[in-house]
């Protein structure tokens, strides 16, 4: 029996293992990520320089969501990618957690 809504796991590109050219290779180039939510060169590099203040990671969530009726209402006139998004804050709390 399901008992989770979701499931969502995540992982961190750290600029540490990741310099931030390589992360943006593959968000953008690979995986079709809009480069304009991406920090700007200028953030990066104080990032860089130890300048607090800024993360050193940026997080990726993944989830499928499989079903074919994804956009069919489910709940209360809501589909899953509506009920999805009403979940995503708190997947967000809790990996920072």
């Amino acid at each position: 029996m399901q008992i989770r809504h979701f499931i969502v796991s995540h992982t961190e590109f750290g600029y540490g293992n990741y310099p931030p050219h390589v992360v943006r290779a593959l968000l953008e180039k690979r995986l079709g990520v809009r480069g304009d939510y991406f920090a700007p060169a200028a953030e990066v590099r104080r990032r860089q320089a130890g300048e607090t203040g800024y993360d050193d990671a940026v997080m990726v969530f993944r989830t499928a969501l499989m079903n074919p009726f994804t956009l069919e209402k489910v709940q209360d006139g809501k589909d899953y990618i509506d009920l999805f998004l009403e979940e995503l804050p708190g997947f967000l709390q809790r990996a920072q957690a």
